[in-house]
């Protein structure tokens, strides 16, 4: 699709969602031209010029305001997809901002020219008379004049805005609780998209209007965490991505004292427990797009009191993870900040008992040089049967403390924890088990190596072992024994060098097994299909061996007609 590079990545996702939803009506074709009404939250006229030759789009054109406001608008992306997967002709469609007008310089400025002309020529009242009465009829418009005066947007409009969006969230509830169904959050993600789109990046944004659209989002954002809605669609998470798309444009170009009143606002939402899981996206902004010292020290202290106040908390379990989270954001903080070592330290040293601050504390130890202290470290971090009330290190740090001891020449302990980090999980690690193997000479392993894969024979990928081995008796005897033919048919090249009858009775148990009850016809398709692979198995009697088990099948199920109809496709 060569066109897509001229629309931004989410412009494309909600075209393509209205072209899968079937709102585009009345299309129409010509020679070198497509139109189509598109009907979402409201009804839009789209065209595409284009020419067939070489399937290059001259022009594009929509009534919607977002187009009208200098850019490519859903609609558009709509109709494109419409023809692309309706029309072979359409599929090599070239759009990009270089092709899609090839004397636009020369164009626009004509046109330039022609309407500074147009002005000039007009009488003053008349100027003023028509200005009054677009601006009347298009808001948008009234409001980008505002921006180029340099006046702000009035408490009044915000209002409008305001109630904007509060009717949007009303029109597609439901019932007592305004709950939002599957299908209606799909029009309601569209029109809120819509206005989004159109009024806080369109206007406001582009008009640096920044503390208006700061107001519009955060309602936005508050009012789409506490809807009750089928969000199986995942229009939440799509909408407050926007919200932090535009925030952050906010933070980058708004004035220093809107960034103040950003953060401020940020750092209350965190304390308000009904954003719940929400909050993250408000956390991620805080720690992420305020890096300037001021807010950075504010944001050491924060860090630290949330941490205490979780901290004391009775939920055990949902405790500990946020303890641990915001510990790692403390930690971070003063990373950042790097102006107090001894700070950092104490406070690992003080909170060892939370796995994320432990294993911190140990690469701060491997740093330095201090190994005995992070293998220490470590080894009290893997005792949790014995010290409950420490959290026990990640898989990553016990690999960690196996290479410390390789490297510190503690070879018995280093082969106990490579053995344990083998065997703890039911899929055995390939790295780690020739890690193992490699400790023993080639003559020692031939001995050791079947107490080893006994102990390990209950791991989910055992037969992948079993063929590096060459022990293709146990690789046949597990490959056999699953309930699917997935695993047999992976070592099947192998296997039939060495047991080509035992192959094939286990792809004819199948077929059997299969052909015990009455099914679909996509059941009868997989037994012919599973026929066909016996067929070409490396043996000189397969063919024959197949064509007999099919005709005792033919015979055996001959009230079957599905089935019998299936047989004859072989």
């Amino acid at each position: 699709m060569q066109w897509e590079e001229i629309f931004q990545e989410h412009i494309l996702d909600r075209g393509f969602d209205y072209y899968q939803r079937d709102l585009l009506q009345q299309v129409t074709l010509t020679k070198n031209q497509a139109e189509a009404e598109v009907h979402g939250s409201s009804k839009y006229h789209v065209k595409m010029a284009y020419q067939p030759k070489d399937q290059k789009i001259t022009e594009l054109s929509c009534d919607c305001p977002h187009f009208l406001s200098g850019n490519y608008c859903k609609h558009l992306a709509a109709l494109l997809f419409y023809l692309e997967n309706h029309f072979d002709h359409f599929q090599q469609l070239n759009a990009n901002i270089s092709l899609l007008y090839p004397q636009e310089e020369e164009v626009a400025e004509k046109e330039k020219e022609d309407i500074e002309a147009l002005v000039y020529e007009a009488h003053e009242k008349a100027v003023r008379e028509f200005l009054i009465d677009v601006l009347e009829e298009n808001y948008i418009l009234r409001d980008q004049f505002k921006g180029l005066l340099g006046q702000e947007i009035t408490e009044q409009d915000l209002k409008a805005y305001q109630r904007t969006i509060d009717e949007i969230f009303i029109a597609h509830g439901s019932g007592a609780d305004d709950f939002i169904y599957y299908y209606d959050a799909i029009e309601f993600e569209a029109e809120l998209g819509s206005f989004m789109e159109e009024i806080i990046a369109g206007v406001l944004l582009k008009n640096y209007f920044y503390e208006a659209a700061f107001k519009l989002t955060n309602q936005i954002f508050m009012k789409i965490t506490t809807q009750p809605m089928d969000d199986s669609a995942g229009v939440i998470v799509g909408v407050v991505t926007m919200c932090q798309n535009y925030w952050r444009e906010m933070a980058t170009k708004g004035s220093k004292t809107l960034k103040d009143e950003m953060y401020h606002w940020f750092k209350e939402q965190l304390t308000d427990p009904a954003l719940a899981d929400m909050s993250e996206y408000i956390e991620e902004i805080l720690f992420n797009d305020f890096m300037e010292e001021p807010y950075l020290m504010d944001k050491k202290t924060f860090a630290k009191q949330k941490f205490k106040e979780t901290k004391a908390k009775n939920d055990y379990w949902s405790q500990r993870m946020h303890v641990s989270h915001w510990a790692e954001r403390y930690l971070d903080t003063l990373e950042i900040l790097n102006d107090d070592l001894g700070e950092w330290l104490e406070f690992c040293q003080n909170n060892l008992q939370y796995a994320q601050v432990r294993e911190r504390y140990v690469d701060y130890c491997i740093d330095q040089k201090e190994l005995e202290q992070a293998i220490r470290l470590l080894e009290e971090g893997q005792e949790v049967p014995k010290k409950a009330e420490h959290a026990e290190i990640s898989r990553a740090y016990k690999m960690k403390l196996k290479d410390l001891y390789k490297e510190t020449g503690q070879t018995e302990n280093y082969i106990k924890q490579l053995w344990s980090l083998i065997i703890e999980r039911r899929t055995i690690d390939q790295d780690l088990y020739a890690e193992y193997r490699a400790l023993y000479a080639k003559e020692d392993w031939e001995e050791e190596k079947m107490n080893v894969l006994k102990k390990l024979s209950i791991a989910t990928n055992i037969a992948e072992l079993y063929a590096e081995e060459g022990l293709y008796d146990l690789l046949l005897k597990n490959v056999t024994s699953f309930h699917s033919l997935s695993y047999l048919q992976k070592y099947e090249k192998l296997l039939m060098k060495y047991y080509p009858e035992e192959v094939f009775k286990r792809y004819e148990k199948e077929v059997w097994n299969l052909a015990k009850e009455t099914g679909s016809r996509k059941k009868y398709r997989e037994i012919v299909s599973i026929l066909r692979r016996m067929r070409r198995l490396p043996n000189d009697k397969s063919s024959e061996k197949v064509s007999k088990l099919a005709e005792k099948l033919q015979k055996t199920y001959k009230n079957r007609p599905a089935m019998l109809d299936e047989m004859r496709q072989l």
